[in-house]
């Protein structure tokens, strides 16, 4: 463990519930109640879904710490409470603090995620993990890249198709490579997909993948995350 991680994980520690190996304890604020994966305590089945019925905002309660989710409308039946960690310090920090511990024991070189939103996470992950870079993937090919690598990725918070580069030198730089993907929230799971096929095309090897939130029941892969968001539909199903 990189000599930092004691100091940071010590402060980190006064704002988490941190049960075993340093996971946060999550709930939801309603009646569903769970600690990381889905458990009830109750009798509502929690299916990723809830019934939109006119609400504005979505109490969300993660790692010790509350916000106010605006509820937005993205398709004629479907609705999802907007996260965005981007400019937030504390939560990146203490959401940071519980993913480092979760994914320390997975066996990876690098860091990996897309932007924009997600790229205080992945400062803050390397930071905490004593990684020295970091890559991002990015929306568009920029004029400074070499050899840029594209896949295309559909998001239910995009409108169309967009695309996904990663920048040649980047690709040099994880082939033959363990890497972690890490993304804010994962929804659909069409980000992540493509983050990864971005990662097989430049040689490197998925070590483990990693999200703050799982928002809805779309996305069935392998994933690391600290608490389910759900989306709304007016049958709530």
């Amino acid at each position: 463990m990189p000599p930092v991680l004691p100091r940071l994980f010590g402060t980190l520690r006064r704002h988490l519930t941190i049960p075993n190996r340093g996971g946060c304890k999550m709930r939801y604020t309603g009646k569903v109640r769970h600690t990381g994966k889905v458990r009830h305590t109750g009798t509502m089945e929690y299916t990723g879904r809830m019934k939109y019925t006119g609400q504005t905002t979505y109490e969300l309660e993660i790692c010790g710490l509350k916000r106010t989710l605006p509820v937005i409308q993205v398709a004629p039946d479907l609705w999802i409470a907007s996260f965005v960690i981007l400019g937030d310090t504390q939560l990146v920090n203490v959401c940071a603090g519980a993913l480092a511990s979760r994914i320390s024991s997975y066996d990876f070189d690098v860091i990996v995620g897309p932007e924009a939103k997600a790229v205080p996470l992945l400062q803050a992950l390397s930071t905490l993990l004593g990684h020295q870079r970091y890559v991002v993937c990015r929306k568009s090919v920029k004029a400074y890249m070499q050899n840029p690598v594209r896949v295309e990725v559909e998001s239910i918070t995009t409108k169309g198709t967009q695309a996904l580069v990663l920048d040649g030198i980047d690709a040099d730089r994880i082939r033959g490579k363990r890497v972690a993907v890490i993304d804010d929230v994962v929804s659909t799971g069409g980000s992540m997909v493509s983050v990864e096929a971005l990662m097989n095309e430049a040689g490197a090897t998925i070590a483990c993948r990693a999200a703050v939130l799982k928002e809805g029941p779309s996305y069935s892969g392998d994933l690391i995350y600290l608490q389910d968001l759900p989306v709304f539909t007016a049958e709530g199903r």
